[in-house]
């Protein structure tokens, strides 16, 4: 069961224990820290929860993080194949170490 048929709504609602009648985020444009408040959430920057960092919204939403959320310097390489998960063979890991190396 979910809130929303939408994502965002939904992920807001789960993430800071709020209904949607208090969080008022019923699209994908609206930020809920403006438009319902600024709730208590839990971690936000764990993969692909909220669309972080450039691709999205431009920010990691600083606010949500006691210590910044931090990014691979390493990570070009497996951005540009735009895949959440690959299969990766011994040579390409060896030649291209995972940002979490």
């Amino acid at each position: 069961y979910v809130q929303h048929a939408a994502c965002s709504p939904s992920r807001i609602s789960l993430l800071t224990g709020h209904r949607l009648d208090t969080t008022h985020v019923y699209d994908l444009n609206s930020y809920w820290r403006k438009v319902g408040g600024n709730y208590t959430s839990l971690p936000i920057g764990m993969g692909k929860i909220l669309h972080p960092g450039p691709l999205a919204s431009g920010n990691d939403d600083p606010i949500s993080w006691t210590d910044p959320h931090g990014h691979s310097e390493k990570n070009e390489y497996w951005t540009e194949r735009k895949h959440s998960w690959y299969s990766v063979s011994k040579a390409e890991h060896q030649a291209h170490p995972l940002p979490d190396d």
